[in-house]
């Protein structure tokens, strides 16, 4: 009786895993070369089987879960990926022309990055914090391209703030001594 249970109990778990892989091959909820994130596991889909699902992240680790565990998962394949980048000016700068001259210089960036499919772009002012006018730029790349692009303009937003003058800030500290 006890080894029928056993049984019992590990195929229900096996025909689960199935009738989950069934599904997830049926419905396309993702596919092989899709980027997706499972519980807290985010890699690209290398393999669908019907009882498991192998996902290799960017390090190269790969993870087998059993198709049955699959509860919920994030896919990145389905839409276009955002590039999002947030930097500060100092609060003497003139925000209006650093918006003006960013919108104009970083749509140049597509000439170099054809996985850019809509110009880079200031969407303005997101915060005043305390020692800087924080902003955002954003543009849409390809499927999962938008590391590589945030970092380029981080680089090419620097260069331009430099270039015109445009001072990025760094926290500072002002000690007062008391006089003797």
């Amino acid at each position: 009786g006890i080894i029928g249970l056993v049984i019992g109990l590990g195929t229900q778990r096996c025909i689960n895993d199935v009738i989950n892989g069934f599904f997830i091959i049926f419905e396309h909820h993702f596919d092989v070369g899709d980027k997706i994130e499972i519980q807290g596991f985010k890699g690209e889909v290398v393999d669908i089987g019907l009882k498991t699902t192998k996902i290799r992240n960017w390090k190269g680790e790969i993870r087998i879960l059993n198709n049955g565990e699959i509860t919920s998962l994030v896919t990145f394949s389905k839409e276009l990926s955002t590039a999002a980048v947030e930097f500060g000016i100092a609060y003497h700068e003139d925000a209006q022309k650093a918006i003006d001259l960013l919108n104009q210089e970083l749509p140049k960036m597509r000439l170099d990055f054809p996985e850019i499919v809509e110009d880079p772009k200031v969407l303005g002012v997101i915060e005043l914090a305390n020692s800087s006018v924080n902003m955002r730029a954003i543009c849409k790349t390809l499927n999962e391209q938008h590391y590589a692009i945030e970092r380029e303009m981080r680089k090419r937003i620097k260069k331009i703030l430099d270039e015109n003058g445009i001072e990025i800030p760094f926290p500072q500290v002002v000690v007062h001594q008391p006089k003797k």
